[in-house]
């Protein structure tokens, strides 16, 4: 997990585990994703990168991914769910760019998981203030 994103830790395994079969479904095994995002890691690290821009790097570093599959995004979202990577700014073409979440969240704000959870049902009550516990933990 990362450095300093507190929902990483309370939300990301739940939904790493839930995408699962779909990843499989796309050819992203498990070493193929751990490659992946190892890649991602490294090649974030040095500049906001497109979708594109992704691709190309792992192709590279000998991962090819089908460009016009749904690969790509769920590799994506995977570093997202990781700890690794999110949304940078867009482009001046409004493309969408994604950046090493380690060089734009503050590690100030990493907390224990436990605590983390108690923030998110905070914030989750903020939102819906006439839930309870069975809404929240669904």
């Amino acid at each position: 997990m990362c450095a300093g994103c507190w929902g990483c830790s309370v939300l990301g395994p739940t939904f790493i585990a839930k995408g699962k079969r779909r990843r499989l479904q796309l050819g992203l095994r498990e070493d193929t994703a751990a490659t992946g995002l190892h890649y991602l890691r490294d090649n974030l690290s040095s500049e906001p990168m497109t979708r594109g821009e992704m691709v190309n790097a792992l192709a590279k570093c000998r991962l090819a991914l089908e460009r016009r599959s749904q690969a790509p995004i769920h590799l994506i979202g995977l570093a997202a769910l990781s700890g690794i990577a999110l949304l940078g700014d867009d482009r001046p073409n409004v493309e969408s760019t994604y950046v090493l979440m380690d060089t734009w969240v503050d590690s100030a704000d990493e907390m224990p998981k436990d605590e983390a959870l108690a923030q998110l049902a905070w914030r989750y009550l903020l939102g819906y203030a006439t839930t309870d516990a069975k809404d929240f933990a669904g």
